[in-house]
């Protein structure tokens, strides 16, 4: 079928059951939906049906018949609301936004409404029809800066490829605690913190996934430095975790403060993607992105800038 999707499971997957692999990838369907479309034969390992439990190797090719996929009733119910978009390029098939900060992007646990997926249907009303509302990727409440979104389905499942074969760049910066010298990679094996479910942590769990982060350094303040961060991999909150990893937490971090004093220096964590490239799979172009920072940050950087440190 045009709109089967085709995967070839890397490392960072390897030794994880089919069921739990399939519940990342299409995170819009719930566990069970997901279960029974294997259990239908509508997700094929190597050609072949398989038992849901079955754990991957690298290598596999999986091939998921999406046009058997139906969005859960709980998520085909999103109220379309009127709200600003801060729309930087407008495509056919895409758009590339500037979310503001203290905006969360979907519906979930005690979020029904107001948010910027909300906004979206509103403006673009076949955003209803498609899966996650043409949600490419996430960004946290209160972190600011640019997102991709589908606008068709076709724009969908070319994005949705881009992203998970690491083709989509996004670049952050963050202020962080303390001191940093030099740039560096960052790489670590992440999964939930089996501590506490909000959030996520540096494990040695085998369902950890590999997270990359390369940071570079922009700006060095009295207590500060600004930093560029990189993802090489989109793992959920993996630039905030890898700064507290290396203890230079990001300012105003509410989960990852390691200990820090960071919440009562900003109102929220100072976070901004700022940059997002890829190739239009449309006419090979490549499409760039910038957004500027959001004030509140701007004046966080300019009140610091009254003293800052220079180091070289």
């Amino acid at each position: 079928m045009v709109n089967d999707e085709f995967f070839v499971i890397e490392a960072d997957h390897a030794g994880v059951r089919i069921d739990k692999w399939l519940a990342t990838i299409f995170n819009q369907f719930s566990r069970s939906h997901l279960t029974e479309q294997i259990k239908n034969g509508y997700v094929l390992l190597n050609d072949n049906t398989v038992n849901p439990s079955i754990k991957l190797k690298v290598g596999d090719n999986i091939r998921v018949k999406t046009d058997h996929l139906k969005i859960d009733e709980h998520l085909s119910d999103l109220i379309p609301q009127e709200g600003k978009l801060d729309i930087v390029i407008q495509h056919e098939h895409f758009i590339i936004l500037n979310k503001a900060p203290g905006v969360v992007v979907h519906p979930g646990a005690g979020v029904r409404d107001q948010t910027l997926a909300n906004y979206l249907v509103w403006h673009f009303p076949g955003n209803l029809q498609l899966p996650n509302w043409g949600l490419i990727h996430r960004l946290d409440k209160d972190t600011s800066g640019l997102m991709v979104i589908a606008l068709t389905l076709e724009g969908y499942h070319e994005l949705t490829k881009q992203m998970l074969a690491r083709e989509i760049k996004r670049t952050y910066l963050a202020l962080t605690m303390g001191h940093i010298r030099y740039g560096q990679t960052i790489e670590t094996y992440m999964s939930r913190d089996p501590r506490n479910r909000l959030k996520r942590a540096v494990t040695t769990s085998p369902l950890a996934k590999r997270a990359i982060t390369h940071v570079k350094v922009k700006e060095r303040f009295e207590k500060m430095t600004l930093v560029e961060c990189t993802l090489e991999t989109g793992r959920t909150h993996q630039i905030r975790v890898h700064m507290e990893h290396i203890r230079h937490p990001i300012v105003g971090e509410p989960l990852y403060s390691g200990n820090m004093p960071t919440k009562r220096l900003f109102h929220r964590q100072a976070l901004h993607a700022t940059h997002l490239s890829f190739n239009n799979p449309w006419d090979k172009r490549l499409v760039e992105a910038d957004a500027l920072l959001p004030e509140d940050f701007t004046k966080l950087l300019d009140s610091l800038r009254v003293k800052p440190l220079l180091v070289t």
